[in-house]
């Protein structure tokens, strides 16, 4: 039995810990972010990965109680404040987010095209041998997905720390 207690007093410590270092790490997303708004239930999966507040992609979550959460982050530039800047950003973020989740759903289709040449000149002056070569290579990646996907709520907005890039974020709850 008591070797019981201390896997359970182990399995507690471990569990505040990461509760207290995610509740710093939390704190410490101002050194990167700025402007953070983010839906209340979605809080705890956005701010405790940074990576992906930072990097962006879909990330899908088993929650205990059954149910999944998805998230999407994408990012686009911050021109400035207008209006008109404001609805460009929201755009592209969506319309980007909107294919991460239909790759992510259904996959990507990629065609890579490669080409290479090489060239070699070989000079004789004066009995001295020189020589030239030269390579070329050129290679084209095309990434297509096809498919419908439901669009997902806005769940989150924020602002790099030098203001230059926006990042949006886009999730639900799944049963």
């Amino acid at each position: 039995m008591k070797r019981l207690k201390i896997n359970v007093s182990i399995i507690v410590l471990i569990i505040c810990t990461f509760l207290y270092s995610s509740e710093i790490f939390s704190k410490n997303l101002h050194e990167f972010f700025m402007d953070i708004e983010i839906e209340e239930p979605f809080k705890p999966y956005l701010l405790n990965n940074r990576t992906l507040m930072e990097m962006g992609g879909v990330k899908i979550l088993k929650l205990d109680d059954g149910r999944k959460v998805i998230l999407c982050v994408t990012m686009t530039e911050y021109n400035d404040d207008s209006a008109k800047d404001k609805i460009r950003r929201i755009k592209v973020c969506r319309n980007k987010a909107v294919a991460n989740l239909l790759t992510e759903k259904e996959g990507v289709q990629v065609a890579t095209y490669s080409k290479t040449s090489e060239q070699s000149v070989i000079v004789t002056e004066n009995g001295v041998e020189k020589g030239k070569s030269i390579a070329e290579s050129l290679e084209i990646t095309e990434a297509k997905a096809k498919g419908i996907v439901q669009s997902l709520p806005i769940i989150g907005k924020w602002r790099s720390k030098d203001g230059g890039t926006f990042f949006l974020a886009i999730g639900d709850f799944i049963e």
